[in-house]
């Protein structure tokens, strides 16, 4: 629990004492709001996408990772927002709605435990679990344990299997292990 906590406040400014209305603060709470603002708005809850400009979930080598990578992107930033003490998404209800919505379309659709990997290795291996693991650390608490356990699904596929055989060096090797600690504390494993 206390590695967990440690993980969220390493994302969201953890235990500072900030003051949200000194100039610095607030333009960084306004700009993380209007990008989680307009990320919700534009959101798809009728399609195998979220967002029109990445709409290449599966299949699709020279897109397919790097659409998957932005979606998880633009939920960490909403579940940023809905964080902050301060910012005007601050424990929004629908805004949390909306971004669990979207980790459990891209589970279903694009990163899970059947996903087959195409294209670019680095978005499957590295990029999402890292950023997924930020966004279940912020709302780790509002997650159901299947929710997380998702989680650990679409992180144990990708990153443990290429623990296992994968080419890792230097920094990738780093960043390899980092998203191992993160599946392990944030599924207790």
């Amino acid at each position: 629990a206390l590695m967990r906590q440690n993980l969220r406040d390493k994302v969201t400014l953890g235990p500072l004492d900030y003051d949200p209305d000194e100039p610095s603060m607030r333009a960084y709470l306004d700009g993380i709001a209007t990008s989680a603002r307009k990320a919700q708005v534009s959101m798809r809850h009728d399609t195998t996408f979220l967002w029109d400009e990445w709409p290449l979930l599966t299949g699709v080598p020279s897109y397919t990772p790097f659409h998957v990578h932005y979606s998880y992107q633009r939920l960490e930033t909403m579940a940023r927002a809905w964080a902050y003490p301060g910012s005007s998404c601050y424990h929004d209800a629908r805004l949390l709605a909306d971004i669990r919505y979207g980790l459990g379309l891209l589970y279903r659709i694009a990163y899970n435990e059947n996903t087959p990997m195409c294209g670019n290795w680095w978005e499957w291996r590295i990029g999402n679990t890292y950023t997924y693991a930020n966004t279940v650390s912020i709302l780790y608490d509002q997650l159901t344990p299947e929710e997380i356990q998702q989680f650990n699904l679409g992180g144990a596929r990708h990153v443990r299997e290429f623990c296992k055989k994968g080419n890792m060096t230097f920094a990738n090797l780093a960043d390899v292990c980092l998203n191992l600690f993160f599946i392990g504390v944030l599924t207790d494993s």
